[in-house]
């Protein structure tokens, strides 16, 4: 399996919408692009006030899995075919997330260095407020 590695930098915006208000999450930050012919991962570190946090989104078929690390833990699935569920932990407690995913819509790094990855989902936290979240991915390769 052949394997290729590029530097990126990232954008990620967040809306998270509960019906009365909605709340906006940018993070920029530089990572790696990892892609074989079975998926791609993205890897990247966010400061936060309680900390490093690490990511890494893996890509592949119809599904992507966010892996965060630090002072945020979880790994929270996204698959077209199924709702799934993960245990978020940080600095405040923990919380149980299930998700439905509504729209996975990935493009691979093309010839000028641009990839994107759209998340559309509803996330139920602690089996009582369900908000909708967009979670929209800009990746540019840093040496175009």
């Amino acid at each position: 399996m052949q394997q290729n590695k590029w530097p990126v930098s990232i954008m990620l915006e967040t809306r998270i919408d509960d019906g009365e208000d909605q709340e906006v999450i940018k993070v920029e930050a530089s990572g790696d692009w990892i892609a074989s012919s079975e998926r791609t991962v993205l890897f990247f570190n966010e400061e936060s006030d309680d900390g490093v946090v690490k990511t890494m989104i893996t890509v592949k078929d119809d599904q992507v899995t966010i892996k965060r690390s630090g002072s945020v833990k979880m790994t929270q699935h996204f698959d077209m075919k199924k709702n799934t569920e993960n245990v978020y932990r940080h600095a405040y407690g923990t919380m149980h997330v299930e998700t439905k995913t509504d729209k996975i819509h990935f493009e691979p790094l093309d010839e000028k260095g641009r990839g994107y990855l759209q998340l559309d989902y509803d996330a139920t936290i602690n089996q009582e407020q369900t908000r909708t979240h967009q979670l929209r991915l800009q990746i540019e390769e840093e040496s175009k």
